[in-house]
């Protein structure tokens, strides 16, 4: 079997062993947060609306692959990437990007999304990581249009 055949063959299943690997070094990064946090969110590149770190580059990274494996789904990959930081935001400690503010002792106990919340600095939403997500995705999928006909 050869690479192109291989990757058309068994697309879904590498980007299901993409994701656990991706939930897999989010947990290993948790743990080791000196380490993997704080040398991932050393911004390398100031814009006008936002901050690039290095977690927008393994967003790029891996949304890429995503788009290089399966090209004919943005929407849905939008989707996911979109949901994900609502999901780093509803964890997040920072109250002002936090959809509920989880600190609170009024709120603390009677809002459902703080029962759900972990509330830890390692988490932080950049809603700026969809947009990346999406590039990533236009590239991979680019490449994988170009190349494989």
């Amino acid at each position: 079997m050869d690479w192109w055949a291989f990757i058309n063959e068994y697309r879904i299943g590498i980007c299901i062993l993409l994701c656990m690997g991706a939930l897999l070094f989010i947990c290993i990064g948790h743990i080791y947060r000196e380490q993997v946090q704080l040398a991932l969110k050393r911004t390398f590149l100031s814009l006008p609306s936002t901050d690039l770190d290095w977690w927008s580059v393994s967003h790029f990274c891996l949304f890429g692959l995503f788009g290089f494996l399966i090209p004919e789904y943005p929407v849905s990959f939008l989707l996911v990437g979109g949901l994900f930081e609502f999901a780093e935001d509803c964890l997040s400690s920072d109250e002002t990007t936090q959809l509920a503010n989880c600190k609170n002792p009024d709120t603390k106990d009677s809002n459902l999304m703080c029962k759900f919340s972990i509330n830890d600095s390692y988490w932080y939403s950049n809603y700026s990581d969809i947009y990346i997500n999406l590039f990533g995705y236009i590239v991979g999928s680019s490449i994988r249009t170009s190349y494989y006909k």
